[in-house]
């Protein structure tokens, strides 16, 4: 689903004129990658957590090359689903 249709939907199912729902979508990106550029996790209930995650620097070995590349340390950004919204997505007609 592209964003155009995201935004229908989500207008369809809220009662939100588009355009209200066009300016809360872009202020949920702008706070969520302002936080985590703060370092700073994101907890929504029923639905996860956006959370910055540390990585350690790191040496690879290039195949063009052959030889050894440092990877430095550096941040990486997550988002890990909720337990609720993970029961909203099983089928529970398999069960």
């Amino acid at each position: 689903m592209r964003k155009k249709q995201f935004i229908k939907e989500i207008a369809k199912e809220s009662g939100l004129y588009q355009q209200d729902v066009v300016k809360m979508l872009d202020a949920f990106i702008k706070v969520v990658g302002r936080t985590l550029k703060g370092g700073e996790e994101i907890r929504i209930v029923k639905f996860g957590k956006f959370f910055p995650l540390g990585t350690k620097k790191r040496v690879i070995n290039t195949r063009y090359t052959g030889g050894a590349k440092v990877i430095p340390a550096g941040i990486a950004y997550k988002f890990k689903f909720g337990n609720y919204f993970i029961d909203q997505l099983k089928d529970k007609d398999k069960e």
